[in-house]
């Protein structure tokens, strides 16, 4: 799975600025992680 991403989600959001944070957790080893990143909507 180091190429790809197995989820897809459409979400509508007004203008402006977000934080998205995604969790994700690996089943092979129950290792859990996070990550964020700021998304503008123009």
């Amino acid at each position: 799975m180091k190429s790809y991403m197995p989820c897809h989600r459409n979400i509508e959001l007004k203008k402006g600025t977000y934080t998205l944070r995604l969790g994700v957790l690996d089943r092979t080893t129950n290792l859990m992680g996070t990550a964020s990143a700021k998304v503008t909507i123009q």
